[in-house]
């Protein structure tokens, strides 16, 4: 998806979902339904946490990832659009050209995307008691 964002040089923004932790534990199954508008009919694959919506010239995707969102697409009035009613039913938080996402530093800049993994990598070393080690180079 990044990579269609950069060669495209579409929008790309990062939304937050403000109550998904609200409602507690389910007792029961639940089945939900893709929301009208971001089904592909007939798709060569299924993902469960990737919607896609075509309208004549406009292109929309977005990446779920729990209650993270990464909103991508060629119209920004689509994309406002969708923010909208995101919002009308779940209460978003709208964060921006996105920044960090799956403990990843994304940065855009005129020659594309850059992902960083100093965080990610330095909470690893944390949490497993390696924060004092000393760095070895090793040639690969």
């Amino acid at each position: 998806m990044l990579a269609l964002t950069v060669a495209k040089k579409w929008h790309l923004i990062q939304l937050d979902i403000n109550t998904t932790f609200f409602h507690g534990d389910l007792d029961k199954e639940v089945y939900m339904k893709i929301p009208p508008g971001l089904a592909v009919s007939q798709p060569v694959f299924y993902d469960h946490s990737l919607f896609i919506k075509k309208q004549s010239e406009s292109f929309t995707v977005i990446l779920v990832y729990v209650d993270d969102l990464v909103l991508t697409g060629n119209d920004i009035d689509e994309i406002n659009s969708i923010k909208q009613n995101l919002d009308d039913k779940f209460k978003i938080k709208d964060l921006g050209d996105l920044k960090y996402f799956l403990g990843m530093k994304v940065a855009r800049s005129n020659s594309g995307i850059h992902i960083y993994q100093r965080k990610y990598t330095m909470d690893l070393l944390r949490n497993f008691g390696y924060l004092d080690c000393k760095p070895l180079s090793t040639p690969i």
